[in-house]
């Protein structure tokens, strides 16, 4: 029963440093993974539960926005406005209105690779709620004088997000990073790019973009597997297999080159970005990289907050990272800056990425951060939404159902020497490439060493 089952979860993140099993092994007994497959092959993995009458279904297609043509960037960003402008037999005021008298939840998201759509509903409602996502995926309005409004919202928006420092700084660093690879490009467009939009480019993303060869599903609710694998069919099996003409992208050439890049802006802090190479999340030695940049900057306390902000009083916010893309990796990281401390909080932050790799971490270091690994992770499954959620990720990844039981064996299993001798190989201070925004005092722009 969920409510039983997020009792159980909570108690474990309470009580883990004291239970004499594992807090995932519990987790992992209470949401039961169960693999679906439709007699047309469509994958789900579901958590069964009737307490609550309630289905939650999260589905990712590969439909991201490198996918958007040359010159016109933004394409999914507007194709996924039209998505919920009306469908079927419904407008846009007819849509919003039956999606509030049936309760039904429906929304899209998207990455540089993926289209991910999220779904909620009663089961009262859910054969009437269903028809409509089939409306949405197969039926679409996009009619012209809807498509005009949505292009007038976006590009009336688009101007207040390209001035944020965090964006043009972002940007900035991805065109270093990626170079001509279409990661590079603008996900969310600019004002000639949004102009160029056509209404018959937004049907073609979705003829092109929308098949079943990378659709994976996870599902949360009250549904039995028999149940769920007809399901599949009937929302999403009418969808086309694959498109043997859809573009095959290469992975990206990372240059990380060690360069310094400063943006000039009016504003009285400056917003630095920066990476450096990272590692895929399957690869075998990622537990390592979670844990490192757990002890450096991603946990709390962590080095770079203590030595740059808690002793130096350096910087207001920072952040870091693994940033995985299905065709690159990186460790990236965003810290804000008075204009006259920006320089030394840069100088701090490689002295630090240099220390962790000449001198590792300690015993102590270690065992603190997997125990916030570990216990930490439970909070991803604290609701049907996000169960449903993490279930279609994991499948993205290429994950099997151990997974949630094996994450934690990995973690517990580093030991302090293996992880030092990773981390001098791993940690490229030389090769931190950093992309600056505001008028920072007393810092030189840099040339890359490559």
């Amino acid at each position: 029963m969920i409510k039983a089952r997020l009792l159980l979860i909570f108690f474990s993140i309470l009580c883990i440093l004291h239970m004499p099993i594992s807090a995932t092994a519990e987790i992992a007994e209470q949401i039961k993974i169960q693999e679906v497959i439709s007699p047309k092959g469509i994958k789900a993995w579901l958590v069964e539960d009737h307490t609550l009458p309630i289905l939650t279904m999260n589905f990712g297609l590969e439909a991201g926005s490198r996918y958007d043509q040359n010159g016109k960037e933004g394409t999914e960003k507007l194709f996924l406005s039209m998505l919920i402008e009306g469908a079927g037999p419904y407008n846009t005021e007819q849509f919003d209105a039956v999606l509030q008298d049936k309760a039904i939840n429906l929304s899209f998201n998207s990455s540089e690779d993926y289209l991910v759509g999220m779904f909620r509903t009663t089961i009262e409602h859910k054969k009437e709620a269903l028809q409509v996502l089939k409306e949405v995926l197969y039926h679409p309005r996009f009619g012209q004088e809807e498509f005009n409004k949505v292009k007038s919202r976006y590009l009336a928006h688009l101007p207040n997000l390209r001035k944020r420092p965090e964006f043009i700084a972002n940007k900035a660093l991805d065109n270093v990073v990626f170079g001509s690879h279409p990661y590079h490009r603008d996900e969310s467009g600019s004002e000639t790019s949004i102009k160029r939009i056509t209404l018959e480019d937004i049907k073609n993303f979705g003829k092109q973009n929308l098949t079943r060869d990378r659709l994976m599903v996870g599902v949360c609710g009250a549904i039995t597997a028999r149940e769920l694998a007809v399901l599949l069919d009937d929302v999403f099996g009418e969808l086309p297999i694959e498109n043997p003409h859809k573009e095959k992208f290469q992975p990206a050439q990372l240059n990380i080159d060690g360069s310094l890049q400063i943006i000039e802006s009016a504003h009285p802090q400056s917003t630095v970005v920066f990476s450096q190479k990272g590692l895929p999340i399957t690869d075998k030695n990622f537990r390592k990289v979670q844990v490192l940049l757990q002890i450096l900057g991603d946990g709390l306390p962590s080095r770079l907050l203590q030595e740059i902000r808690v002793k130096r009083g350096l910087i207001y916010t920072l952040s870091l990272g693994s940033q995985n893309y299905q065709l690159a990796d990186l460790i990236s990281g965003q810290m804000a800056s008075d204009n006259a401390h920006v320089a030394e909080a840069i100088k701090v932050l490689k002295e630090e990425w240099a220390k962790i790799r000449d001198k590792g971490i300690t015993s102590q270091e270690l065992e603190d951060a997997k125990t916030n690994l570990i216990g930490g992770y439970p909070l991803n499954f604290t609701s049907s939404g996000s169960i449903s959620g993490v279930l279609q990720s994991y499948l993205l990844y290429g994950f099997d159902k151990d997974y949630i039981v094996r994450r934690e064996k990995e973690i517990r299993s580093l030991n302090l020497e293996e992880v030092n001798a990773f981390a001098k190989e791993f940690f490229k201070p030389e090769g931190l490439t950093f992309v600056v925004v505001g008028k920072p005092q007393d810092l030189t722009p840099l040339k890359g060493h490559q």
